[in-house]
């Protein structure tokens, strides 16, 4: 149950088994779309006595980085003033309401969209 104010959502918990598997939450798997056989990618960060692991779906990273070069391509082409619309873009409703329904894909799309506009 997601509290107000949070950015996460709680799911339950996983034991980690003597091979180091972990069965995730059947309402985590629905919520994210996650199947057997789909990878995810591991990553962890510490801030500071706290430690993070995040789970993500490969596909979704790799949707991620493909909108963040294009980001990158936007930026380094673009005359002055176009950054603005670039920070519009990224403070809008619509962006967060992709990403609850697409993920990055959906977001790639949208910028892809934009970039086509400014030319």
């Amino acid at each position: 149950m997601k509290k107000k104010g949070s950015c996460f959502e709680h799911y339950g918990s996983a034991t980690v088994g003597e091979r180091g598997q972990l069965v995730l939450p059947i309402d985590a798997r629905n919520e994210y779309n996650i199947k057997p056989g789909d990878k995810l990618v591991v990553m962890g960060s510490e801030t500071g006595n706290f430690k993070h692991l995040v789970l993500m779906k490969s596909e979704e990273l790799a949707g991620m980085v493909n909108y963040l070069f294009e980001i990158e391509k936007y930026i380094k082409g673009s005359r002055e003033g176009n950054i603005e619309s670039i920070n519009k873009l990224f403070k809008t409703k619509e962006v967060d309401k992709y990403l609850k329904e697409g993920g990055a894909k959906r977001v790639e799309e949208i910028l892809k969209k934009e970039i086509k506009k400014k030319k």
